[in-house]
């Protein structure tokens, strides 16, 4: 499960950056013409420009700080106070970098009445219920999806560098589950097992750090107890895709999402092609995906939202949160016991519970599993086992982002794991 970053995340992005997608001139990119028309002097265009795209996006907090500036070049600082204090709310972090801006540092004295560096400092404090339960030797497979084998008994998680799917037993012991490249198996991005059927299914990719890789998106299907290949099925190649993250259905159907293509895909049974999702019809980067235990409900994150669909009636709705959480950036997303579990590796990383009511409408509470560690800071997946939540530590995507991958300089892949009673 990758995260796709673009250039306008610079703002509060501080961790991993992977598979650059251009999205100039739509979704968030339009704050490039924000920013150029703050610029240009321009304070009404990007009042109006800035409010049209937080209709898309009402709780990106890049979204509310290019709203806090446009309304600055605008002469409203009432305004200006009220975009700074929402991004308070969301994390006090997000206004002690705003109130170090030079355009918005003259509102500093509205602030009085609180302790930002205070709040920001007990913000930045790491948490971690996780403890290492696996390590891999071979440090630079990188790895990505996570899926559990519930007729072995073993965690399996994707190589997005050695085109494989390996295999963690109980007692942490490690193997290939997938021959490496099995039937032209590429970069391995999320992984799933449907437990029902004994499939394991695997997104495969081009290597986004090698410009030269034009391999075409491809979802295979292998057993998930033995690895033997069964099928693919090959992206039609006639446009950017990569199949990032899926789950399955009661029925067996395919959920898939494409993050370059911006869209969610289905694999209906004995399927040979897949087709979009039609109840999900608006989506910006779509990344985790999973569904609830009893198969009735869907979840797709993405850019700014997580969206909900009851799968029997078609019914989709964006899952409502209050006004001091905010679910920007899910990469992995797992279901578990009426919540959502999801991790957050770019600005402020950390992997959260989010607490649902019953009717899966509305977040109503959240816990931190990890934050602020150096292994949540590229940690982009895991997986409910058992009794237990599985997830990678220092998956080591930034140095495959940043084209460092070296074994011999690189640190043992940690797996981490916590019991839900924790």
């Amino acid at each position: 499960m990758i995260f796709v970053r673009r250039a306008v995340f610079a703002t509060f992005s501080f961790a991993v950056a992977t598979v650059p997608v251009s999205l100039s001139g739509q979704g968030l990119g339009r704050l490039v013409e924000v920013r150029t028309a703050i610029a240009a002097g321009n304070a009404v265009r990007a009042v109006t420009l800035v409010d049209s795209i937080k209709v898309d996006f009402p709780h990106h907090p890049n979204v509310e700080l290019t709203r806090a500036r446009a309304l600055m070049a605008a002469g409203r600082p009432d305004d200006v106070e009220r975009s700074l204090r929402a991004l308070l709310k969301w994390d006090p972090r997000y206004l002690r970098f705003a109130l170090n801006d030079s355009t918005l540092k003259p509102l500093s004295s509205r602030f009085s009445d609180v302790d930002v560096a205070a709040l920001a400092a007990r913000a930045d404090s790491p948490l971690s219920k996780g403890k290492v339960w696996a390590t891999v030797e071979e440090r630079d497979l990188v790895l990505e999806g996570t899926a559990f084998d519930a007729k072995t008994r073993n965690v399996l998680f994707g190589s997005l560098t050695r085109s494989t799917v390996i295999a963690v037993t109980p007692d942490g012991k490690i193997s290939d589950r997938v021959a490496r490249g099995s039937n032209g198996l590429g970069s391995v991005a999320g992984i799933h097992v449907d437990s029902a059927r004994g499939v394991l299914w695997v997104a495969s990719n081009r290597r986004f750090d090698r410009a030269a890789d034009s391999s075409r998106s491809a979802l295979f299907a292998f057993e998930a107890a033995t690895g033997k290949f069964l099928s693919k099925v090959v992206s039609p190649g006639t446009k950017r895709n990569f199949y990032n993250d899926m789950t399955t259905g009661r029925d067996g159907s395919v959920y898939l999402t494409d993050t370059e293509g911006g869209a969610v895909l289905m694999l209906k049974p004995g399927g040979t092609q897949l087709e979009p999702f039609t109840p999900i019809r608006k989506v910006d980067a779509p990344n985790g995906i999973t569904i609830s235990a009893d198969g009735r409900h869907l979840f797709v994150a993405d850019m700014d939202r997580i969206t909900v669909v009851e799968l029997e009636s078609g019914e989709s709705w964006r899952l409502a949160v209050p006004d001091t959480v905010n679910i920007t950036g899910v990469d992995g997303l797992a279901f578990a016991d009426g919540s959502l579990i999801a991790h957050h590796p770019l600005a402020f990383w950390r992997i959260a519970r989010y607490q649902m009511d019953s009717s899966m409408r509305t977040i109503t509470g959240r816990t931190f599993i990890e934050r602020n560690t150096p292994d949540s800071r590229t940690s982009t997946t895991g997986e409910v086992a058992g009794d237990h939540y599985v997830y990678i530590g220092n998956s080591q995507i930034d140095r495959m982002n940043a084209g460092t991958i070296d074994a011999a300089s690189m640190e043992p892949i940690r797996i981490y794991r916590v019991r839900f009673d924790n």
